[in-house]
């Protein structure tokens, strides 16, 4: 929340809604002026925290997704929702799932016009559908494998999609249509003794849970639609355009309008607070602008979600101008990491706020999920290896696979993978240690010769691959001592049009490319000869990394050439350049 904290005490935005929150017990449809996004962003803040469920009802499905960004980057990532659909999959797997997500707390949802205009299933409906499992559950083993067949779940020897189940001795997995995440049942019995949450990828438990709820898939049938999705919560609050409002009379208890006007009239509630002027990547119209505002005393903040790039703007405007260095040295002129979508003049509050990114005509950067390191999945290595392929052990070496199967150890059946080696001895590797054992390749499809377990045939072969890879190293040290040994040419630190071609890239910078970027740069700024690799997927930047270390060689007058592979590539990297430069 200390990007929240941050702006509140700069704007001091939370005055702007007292009209508002003084009137909400009282009336229910409220008109207001118009505001800019992260205006709107706040408002929906600040009615979260007094109880209250917003709906923030956005242009499209691209817009739904950077203020869903922004409310993750301020920290309310599990405070909100992004949900849309269409007529048409009024009843996918996600929409039960949404559904039963925000009954249980207040969120804020960010929707499109469309949403709000389709029905669904009751909420009483939905919630009679519904069947929780718990430890208390009157249901014994053959009563819950009937019941999920009854519900039109798919019985699968693992569980990875919604809408599954599978049955191994005495646990029963099962994947809800209202559920995030499948979970483990198992029987003592007749009686349940645990229900554990588990990752469908590596089939691994995480989380001991209470109750788990499962949903029927025979609703996806039911056309009878009697409630709008904010009938769904206790204190809906609708914030919405005036343009995109549904024409309809809602009539629906608790249901508050929050409608923002497309013009001024007398009747509405005026804010005092505008969007900022087209700026079209122009810095002399942004100084232009800007001492229109100080003229008129406004405090200046630039905000940017990631520090590097505010470093970079604070510099380029300071080397701009000698009035905009002033008033950066006099305060002024202030600069924040916050994220900020849109962004907007206060007038009451004499503060104008202005979002990197809108200055150099960017989308705002939408945050993505934090990629997972890939585990090993049983399902995804046993999809790539067949019965009598050969396969690496960790600890015992080159096997043959001859398949799964179920063993019982200690009372319990455990599901094992088997292994032929040499000598026909068998080794048995259970699910939970499959990121021991990895499909055997090699470069010409050579036959390999079976390892034999318990000798030290394995482990000398591991010792003598180490040896090789040491000797490779030595040999790369060697040679990274002569180069560092002589002299190259040493470039000038970055010109202010260095810093112009980065700050005006369409895309947010990535970690890796500033990371990049800034190693690549301190070679070229040294005198020993440069001898980089980047490496990166399709669309990582790469081509990015390559203009701006182009650009750096030319303003120091040398010439750049460019190698790629084939005729097409060099067309497509020629435009690349020609559109940045």
């Amino acid at each position: 929340m200390k990007y929240l904290d941050t702006i509140k005490r700069f704007t001091k935005y939370q005055h702007l809604f007292e009209p508002i929150f003084g009137r909400l017990e009282g009336e229910s449809t409220f008109l207001i002026s118009k505001l800019p996004q992260s205006l709107k962003t706040y408002l929906a803040i600040e009615l979260l925290k007094r109880n209250y469920s917003p709906f923030l009802i956005c242009e499209n499905f691209i817009q739904a997704r950077q203020i869903k960004s922004e409310l993750d980057l301020l920290g309310f990532a599990d405070d909100s929702i992004l949900f849309t659909f269409d007529q048409e999959d009024i009843h996918s797997l996600e929409t039960e799932e949404f559904l039963n997500e925000i009954q249980k707390k207040n969120f804020i949802i960010i929707t499109t016009p469309k949403t709000l205009d389709i029905k669904v299933q009751s909420r009483e409906t939905f919630q009679k559908n519904q069947i929780i499992i718990s430890k208390q559950t009157k249901l014994n083993y053959n009563e819950l494998i009937q019941l999920l067949e009854e519900l039109n779940y798919n019985r699968q020897k693992f569980v990875e999609a919604k809408g599954e189940y599978a049955i191994r001795g005495s646990i029963i997995d099962i994947f809800s249509y209202s559920h995030t995440t499948p979970v483990r049942i198992e029987f003592d019995g007749d009686e349940i003794s645990s229900l554990r949450l588990f990752d469908p990828e590596s089939q691994r438990s995480f989380q001991v849970v209470e109750e788990y709820p499962v949903y029927s898939s025979t609703l996806n049938e039911i056309v009878n639609r009697e409630s709008f999705v904010f009938e769904y919560v206790d204190k809906p609050v609708l914030i919405v355009r005036e343009t995109n409002i549904i024409d309809k009379n809602f009539d629906i208890k608790n249901l508050h309008l929050i409608i923002e006007k497309e013009f001024h009239s007398k009747d509405i509630i005026d804010f005092k607070a505008r969007s900022l002027p087209t700026l079209s990547k122009n810095l002399e119209i942004l100084e232009y602008e800007l001492k229109r505002l100080i003229q008129e005393d406004f405090k200046i903040i630039f905000v940017a979600d990631q520090l590097p790039q505010l470093t970079r703007l604070k510099d380029l405007l300071m080397e701009y101008s000698e009035f905009l260095l002033e008033k950066i040295d006099d305060g002024t002129i202030k600069f924040e990491v916050v994220p900020v979508l849109e962004g907007f003049i206060l007038e009451n509050q004499r503060v104008a706020v202005f979002p990197e990114h809108q200055i150099f005509d960017r989308p705002f950067f939408i945050a993505s999920k934090a990629v997972r390191k890939p585990k090993i999945s049983t399902t995804q290595l046993l999809k790539t290896i067949q019965k009598g392929d050969y396969v690496v052990h960790a600890d015992y070496g080159i096997g043959k696979f001859l398949g799964l199967e179920q063993k019982k150890f200690d009372d319990s059946i455990h599901e094992v993978i088997k292994i032929a080696f040499a000598d026909n001895d068998i080794v048995y590797v259970n699910i939970n240690y499959l990121h021991k054992v990895k499909k055997y390749s090699s470069k010409d499809g050579a036959i390999p010769k079976l390892s034999k377990p318990g000798t030290a045939e394995w482990k000398n072969t591991k010792e003598r691959i180490k040896e090789k890879i040491k000797d490779a190293v030595l040999e790369l040290v060697r040679l990274y001592a002569e180069r560092k040994a002589s002299k190259g040419y040493k470039f000038s630190t970055d010109t202010l049009w260095q810093k112009e071609l980065e700050a005006s890239f369409y895309y947010e910078d990535t970690p890796d490319q500033l990371k990049v970027t800034e190693e690549i740069k301190r070679d070229m700024e040294s005198d020993f000869p440069m001898d980089r690799l980047v490496c990166g997927d399709v669309g990582f930047g790469k081509t990015e990394v390559a203009i701006r270390a182009a650009f750096k060689a030319v303003m120091d007058s040398k010439q750049v050439a460019v190698l790629v592979p084939t005729t097409i590539l060099a067309e497509q990297h020629y435009n690349t350049f020609k559109d940045r430069l």
